[in-house]
């Protein structure tokens, strides 16, 4: 089966408008001043990132000085908890993922020049 090129460079096309019209919305997301909206938006834009927080908490009970090493046990699965809670919580927010929408559509471009 032969391949036919005008239907590959239109959907590609349309690939290409559908990633514009995402990045669009992205952009105007974040400035959205609706008070129903103001709860949602805010995990979109500034996302929590539980893991570092434990992963710190950790090293400093660690390191925390004393006799009997209870805070090495306390510490060391504290570490672990939160580096295991870093690989699903990331902390990635709408402009990160705008950000790599629009690095997206420049390269698409960039390859169609």
């Amino acid at each position: 089966m032969a391949v036919d090129s005008k239907d590959h460079v239109k959907k590609v096309n349309s690939a290409v408008d559908s990633l514009k019209n995402k990045v669009d919305l992205y952009a105007n997301v974040t400035n959205l001043n609706n008070s129903k909206l103001k709860g949602p938006l805010k995990s979109l834009v500034h996302a929590s990132a539980p893991g570092k927080k434990l992963t710190k908490l950790g090293w400093a009970v660690f390191w925390c000085p004393e006799p009997t090493m209870i805070s090495h046990a306390v510490g060391l699965p504290m570490i672990v908890g939160g580096k295991l809670l870093e690989r699903h919580y990331t902390g990635t927010t709408i402009k990160h993922v705008g950000l790599e929408a629009t690095k997206t559509l420049k390269s698409l471009e960039e390859f169609f020049r």
